[in-house]
């Protein structure tokens, strides 16, 4: 591509427009060929009106990288991995509480991830809390709901995830809080196909950024075999204890998930929980006991203990 074509990512053009009083920038973009080819069109585009630094990582093809070899020598354990302070304290022991929005407002992504979705709602229509407000066709996406019932009020771009621009639907509540979702269903009285199906109407998606739709990823090529299905719950991050409070007060939604997953692909399951997280083995092996008693369990569910280091959650790294 000519890189006089070439366009800043639309993040730091928002983010420079809104800070004229920027006079000098660095740059830590990744040391492969995307990267120096990226920060060379970064600099061509704004080297006119800034100062700018390129400092890419000393080390490796980007930060995780060069960190990784940098500190992999101090510890005790394998290879290329580090430790940083866990810093788990500040949220270790708090309690998984309801979020209420503090507006009658809210302002609702029109795509979640994957493919563009379309509204199929407009100004003036009148929604219920749980209703299909923004759908498509494609296999690669996912429908939203009203969070709320009300009254749309608009749709227009707005300031989303990772700072960019993107199509939403306003809606004003009416605080009568009507409610459209759909019928509940026993998963386990309905094949594979039909759950996935059910999982993709009810807009289930990932809760990354990327926000992948959940029906996707348990959709394999029909010609791949799933061996095992498996639950990250290493969270090697520092501060994170999102998923260790999950297990401790909800590990029954938990293992139906789990099961859910188990019976659309027809295979065993582990749950991956990292060493720093082990007192938890006790009361998620009784649980799981206790469904095996009661013959609930079609297929075999085990907790295995992973060591306690970065990036441990990542997935290639869990799996290997």
């Amino acid at each position: 591509k000519n890189l006089e074509d070439s366009k800043l990512p639309l993040a730091l053009n928002l983010y420079l427009n809104n800070n004229p009083n920027i006079n000098n920038i660095v740059l830590h973009l990744d040391n492969d060929e995307a990267g120096i080819i990226a920060t060379q069109a970064i600099i061509n585009k704004l080297k006119s009106r800034y100062e700018i630094i390129n400092e890419p990582p000393k080390l490796g093809k980007d930060f995780n990288e060069y960190l990784q070899k940098k500190y992999s020598k101090k510890t005790q354990t394998y290879k290329d991995r580090i430790h940083p302070s866990e810093m788990k304290e500040l949220s270790k022991d708090c309690e998984i509480r309801e979020a209420f929005p503090s507006t009658n407002l809210v302002w609702i992504p029109v795509t979640q991830g994957g493919a563009p979705n379309t509204p199929i709602v407009k100004a003036g229509d009148v929604v219920k809390r749980g209703q299909v407000i923004a759908c498509s066709d494609a296999f690669m996406s996912a429908p939203v709901h009203a969070s709320i019932s009300g009254t749309v009020k608009k749709i227009e771009n707005r300031t989303v995830t990772g700072n960019l621009d993107a199509p939403c639907i306003c809606i004003e509540s009416d605080n009568s809080n009507t409610e459209e979702f759909m019928s509940i269903l026993d998963p386990f009285a309905l094949s594979s196909e039909e759950v996935v199906k059910r999982i993709r109407d009810a807009g289930i998606v990932g809760m990354g950024g990327a926000a992948f739709p959940t029906h996707v990823k348990l959709t394999p090529p029909k010609d791949k075999e799933i061996d095992c299905v498996l639950a990250n719950a290493a969270e090697c991050e520092p501060y994170l204890t999102i998923d260790e409070t999950v297990l401790n007060e909800k590990i029954d939604s938990v293992l139906d998930g789990i099961q859910i997953a188990q019976h659309i692909v027809n295979a065993p399951a582990i749950i991956a929980l990292e060493a720093n997280k082990s007192f938890l083995l006790k009361s998620i092996q009784e649980k799981i006991e206790q469904l095996s008693k009661e013959n609930k369990l079609k297929h075999k569910i085990e907790v295995c203990i992973v060591k306690t280091k970065y990036p441990q959650g990542a997935e290639k790294n869990l799996i290997t």
